[in-house]
């Protein structure tokens, strides 16, 4: 990788605003729309930035934007919350969150979608992801609350075929992104959302 001395950038955006009369916050901002913000996106990363979100209510803000549903495909997405989610220091939060049983009716919609979808097409590991998310529910029903996010994420990842244009899928990931607590919020983690929205 070449490294371009500060002086010698500084010239050349020099030489761009001379030769295109904008001004420098015009040229930075080009550059900062080609290398990170889709315009798509532009008004959900304005607002994440200008609230200081975590990653957490970044990725709840993404998906509960029920307008990107069907137009683009969230499955990086869904993998990065899942990789992000491995290195939270909690689970999800107890059945006193306001949120809980919004939580569970929603996982209710996923066994639902995933019941119908078996209907339609016998697969194996269809059966699998029912019978594990039934094993979820009954736990979370029960306020056993030692099974984290991270299982309904793969059932979700496993199952994308049939849940990607489904609106309460995104209403869960919003949901759990929201609950879940102790989302790291290192700058790499943001640059590394923002490339996955590009």
């Amino acid at each position: 990788m070449i490294i371009i001395k500060k002086n010698i950038i500084k010239l050349i955006i020099h030489d761009e605003m001379i030769s295109s009369g904008k001004s420098e916050q015009e040229i930075l901002n080009e550059i900062i729309l080609e290398r990170y913000i889709d315009p798509y996106w532009y008004q959900i990363v304005k607002t994440a930035y200008e609230k200081r979100m975590s990653i957490g209510k970044f990725l709840a803000l993404i998906w509960m934007n029920t307008d990107v549903i069907g137009k683009r495909d969230m499955i990086d997405l869904v993998k990065y919350a899942s990789k992000k989610t491995a290195n939270c220091n909690s689970d999800l939060p107890n059945p006193t969150n306001p949120e809980w049983h919004h939580f569970c009716d929603l996982l209710e919609s996923l066994s639902l979608y995933l019941s119908t979808a078996l209907a339609t097409r016998q697969s194996n590991a269809l059966k699998n992801s029912i019978v594990k998310l039934s094993d979820i529910i009954a736990d979370y029903n029960n306020n056993n609350i030692n099974i984290g996010q991270l299982e309904i994420y793969q059932i979700i990842i496993e199952n994308w075929y049939y849940l990607n244009d489904k609106v309460k899928v995104y209403n869960l990931l919003g949901t759990m992104a929201e609950m879940q607590t102790g989302w790291q919020d290192h700058p790499s983690d943001r640059i590394e959302l923002l490339t996955l929205l590009r």
